[in-house]
């Protein structure tokens, strides 16, 4: 495995514990990432590398190839370096499926992914360049309005504007080439996440985002799996006509006043939580690993599972006597427990090596 982090590697080794009979995974990371792995319930090895990178890449495997049988990539940084590679790569070992590196750019682009939806007729909130909207503001758009950096992940980069005023009161319109301004839709928050092979879906699960108020601010973020066919039907749609190969993430926004479900962004990798659906019965990193699985053969439970912070959630509950919150605690996965207390029991252990091997002072 190509480490991008320790942090994105963590992701894989709590879906990868999980499958540990499976599986001898040699992670590939930079020295200073190493001591946050946490890698002590399963079959791992670190080997340190200079950097993430091709060269780095390439002289370990010209040395090591036979010894491994499959190259998987972890974070997106790795994602885009094996798909850029592929050709050469696939020589040396056999590599996870994944998107080429054309249509990652395309797809992982705000803005040329909007006008990819516009093209082939998929439901998506109106969206234009921020050279344009600065140049031309309002450009035909009402606000209040979304702010977003073409490329930005895990919601960074995103601002509710609610007024020209506002929008020019930030930093967007001194780099506006790097944003878009998109129409803004209230309504609930759903992802799509899949494992595809040639524009089929081999496994996918869907989740329902909820956040819990308290004292006027969202103090918690639960996620539950749950069946929806609509969004699973478009999903469905993008893959099949770009025939998609590889992990992919879709953001969705359903607007209860229309009954419409839209595309709000694509993400062409592995995910941030990834691990989340083992609770639904997807492990994504085993999925990708076994060119065995066949299409629809792992299915999602649809448990209607929550996966959210269970320490935090008890604290709330018993200082705001929110008893919402003590349904949630009830429904919280045995698995997601067993593997929070597996995280933990490794964070202890890592810090203890790392007291014990610390340099003594000369």
């Amino acid at each position: 495995m190509l480490g991008t982090n320790a942090g994105d590697a963590n992701i894989f080794v709590r879906c990868l514990r999980e499958v540990a009979h499976k599986y001898e995974v040699t992670i590939l990371l930079e020295p200073q990432q190493i001591p946050h792995v946490m890698t002590n319930f399963g079959r791992f090895a670190v080997i340190p590398v200079r950097e993430i990178s091709a060269d780095c890449l390439f002289e370990y495997l010209n040395k090591n190839a036979q010894s491994h049988d499959i190259l998987l990539p972890s974070g997106f940084g790795s994602v885009k370096l094996i798909s850029a590679h592929v050709e050469r790569l696939s020589h040396l070992i056999r590599i996870v499926s994944l998107p080429d590196a054309a249509l990652i750019e395309e797809l992982d682009d705000k803005l040329t992914f909007a006008h990819y939806c516009t093209t082939h007729e998929m439901p998506h909130p109106v969206t234009i360049g921020g050279t344009d909207f600065f140049a031309n503001m309002p450009h035909g758009m009402t606000f209040p309005l979304l702010l977003k950096h073409r490329l930005g992940a895990g919601k960074q980069g995103i601002r509710l504007v609610h007024s020209p005023e506002d929008a020019c009161a930030g930093s967007e319109s001194k780099v506006a080439e790097e944003f878009i301004a998109q129409e803004y839709l209230s309504g609930s928050d759903f992802a799509f996440n899949g494992f595809c092979r040639d524009g089929a879906i081999i496994s996918w699960s869907i989740q329902r985002f909820h956040s819990v108020k308290i004292l006027g601010r969202d103090r918690l973020r639960i996620s539950t799996f749950v069946k929806n066919d609509a969004i699973y039907d478009l999903a469905k749609k993008l893959i099949t006509m770009a025939g998609y190969c590889g992990p992919i993430n879709i953001d969705f926004r359903y607007v209860s006043a229309t009954d419409r479900y839209y595309f709000i962004e694509v993400n062409p990798r592995f995910w941030a939580n990834t691990h989340y659906s083992l609770i639904d019965g997807v492990n994504f990193i085993d999925v990708a690993l076994d060119a065995g699985i066949a299409a629809g053969s792992v299915q999602p439970q649809h448990s209607g599972k929550a996966w959210g912070e269970p320490t935090k959630t008890f604290v709330l509950m018993i200082c705001f006597f929110r008893y919402g919150l003590l349904r949630f605690l009830l429904s919280q996965s045995a698995l997601q427990l067993k593997i929070e207390l597996i995280d933990n029991l490794d964070r202890l252990y890592s810090r203890y090596i790392a007291g014990r091997i610390r340099p003594t002072d000369k």
